[in-house]
């Protein structure tokens, strides 16, 4: 396998390929990343610091407070300091953890569009060339050779996603914006991220090994595309979501507490069977959500279709529809997660299977 690897990164050196994938990255990544933060902070313009009559749009990295407490602010109790400091009106400190995740998130489109196209082109030289019947003769397996084959496309995945976040990282240099960088959060969103592209790669060389067809990989790497920006699951997820009603009852005894006590006393929790926020007062649930209007069998039956699809927690993520730090901590990301691993497996296998029992092109 070591063989095969090498083999692969001499090609790849040796050829135009990386530095047209390296170039792009960099240039559409930069691109990307200027946009997300001008649209949504506009630190390039300061365009917020006039809306203020002259007062200052104070940062997170302004406040002095800790990228835990503005990621948490609202959704669990925070220390009363930190509190006061991110509910001045005049500060994007609040939105600036989404802002981050969502950047996390966006940096892997343009990677998994180069790859959809690189995986085709790259792997079908193997066949077209017959170096793959060249590694036969030296003994290797097919088996061997495919197994090879995801991993370079992974290590090629990771070396453009961390391109993209280099651009990231250089335009908020450039914005002057030091983004709440909260680890458990941001490490768990790039883990994620990362078998997204895994899975995407998988399938594209699945349909290339099975088929020996460049066209048929590109068409099917494409369609991974489509299914990328517009989820099957979103439909499922929206349903099940948007199941439960207000009860306006619970709603007024949420208020009278904001009223008493402030809004520093909630905890919120993502039930992942449910995907909805609960809103807690000490242990007790104030149950602002009524039941659901699906009965068991539609619930089942819309959340599978939700956690099979290994989009969805970049789709959420993006449309800042639930909050990052609530997926990782109630067992959203793992589940995601889980079932890209599954994926990357399942076509894994299938591609090594159809592979080892066709014949090579002539």
């Amino acid at each position: 396998m070591k063989k095969v690897i090498s083999g692969f990164f001499f090609r790849f050196f040796k050829g135009i390929e990386i530095w047209v994938l390296l170039s792009l990255m960099l240039i559409a990544s930069v691109y990307i990343n200027y946009q997300l933060i001008e649209y949504e902070l506009g630190f390039f313009s300061e365009k917020y610091s006039d809306n203020y009559e002259e007062h200052d749009y104070y940062k997170f990295s302004e406040l002095g407070v800790s990228a835990h407490d503005t990621y948490w602010y609202c959704y669990e109790p925070v220390p009363n300091e930190s509190y006061e400091r991110l509910s001045i009106p005049n500060t994007c400190a609040p939105i600036e953890p989404g802002v981050f995740d969502v950047a996390l998130s966006l940096n892997i489109i343009v990677p998994s569009v180069l790859m959809m196209v690189f995986i085709p082109v790259f792997f079908g030289r193997m066949f077209s060339d017959k170096t793959v019947k060249n590694y036969i003769s030296c003994g290797l397996s097919k088996g061997m050779i495919y197994i090879a084959s995801v991993i370079f496309a992974c290590i090629v995945d990771t070396v453009l996603y961390f391109t993209g976040l280099f651009a990231f990282a250089l335009v908020c240099v450039l914005a002057g914006w030091m983004p709440p960088i909260y680890l458990p959060v941001a490490l768990s969103v790039i883990l994620v991220m990362l078998l997204i592209m895994f899975t995407m790669s998988s399938v594209c060389l699945a349909a290339l090994f099975i088929s020996y067809s460049e066209r048929l990989s590109l068409v099917t790497g494409f369609l991974m595309l489509i299914l990328m920006f517009i989820p099957v699951s979103a439909y499922s997820y929206f349903k099940v979501n948007e199941s439960y009603g207000y009860d306006f009852d619970s709603q007024d005894e949420y208020i009278q507490i904001v009223k008493e006590k402030g809004g520093n006393v909630f905890s919120s929790k993502l039930d992942p069977t449910e995907l909805i926020i609960r809103t807690y007062y000490g242990d007790k649930d104030l149950k602002i959500y009524g039941e659901s209007s699906l009965t068991p069998g539609e619930r089942a039956s819309a959340l599978a279709v939700v956690y099979a699809d290994p989009f969805i927690a970049e789709y959420i993520i993006n449309s800042n529809t639930l909050p990052a730090c609530l997926l990782l901590r109630d067992g959203f990301m793992a589940i995601n997660a889980a079932s890209n691993v599954f994926w990357i497996v399942f076509f894994a296998y299938t591609g090594i299977t159809f592979f080892k029992r066709r014949e090579l092109p002539s």
